[in-house]
């Protein structure tokens, strides 16, 4: 049987910002799992074929996060801070 040796540092990682890392750092909390538990555990799922993420991506929203990365390389993005000020801006679309 082949066994592979991983470290710490083999796991990718992602910039969030610290908003919501602290918010996934809750969730986490809340089902009794540290932040990088939960991360461990959904890559695991994904990549073992456990987790099938099959959403269909709209056009509307492809035009969206085009138009939200022409706004944020101009300047004129919107900056989230709080969980309430994302469910007040999600109100709006």
């Amino acid at each position: 049987m082949n066994t592979t040796t991983v470290s710490k540092t083999d796991f990718i990682k992602f910039n969030v910002s610290p908003k919501l890392k602290m918010l996934a750092e809750q969730k986490a909390r809340e089902h009794g799992m540290t932040l990088s538990e939960l991360g461990r555990m959904l890559f695991g799922s994904f990549i073992t074929g456990i987790m099938h993420p099959k959403s269909e991506v709209s056009e509307k929203f492809l035009a969206m996060a085009e138009k939200a990365r022409k706004d944020h390389r101009e300047g004129k993005g919107l900056l989230i801070r709080s969980k309430e000020e994302l469910e007040s801006f999600l109100k709006t679309i």
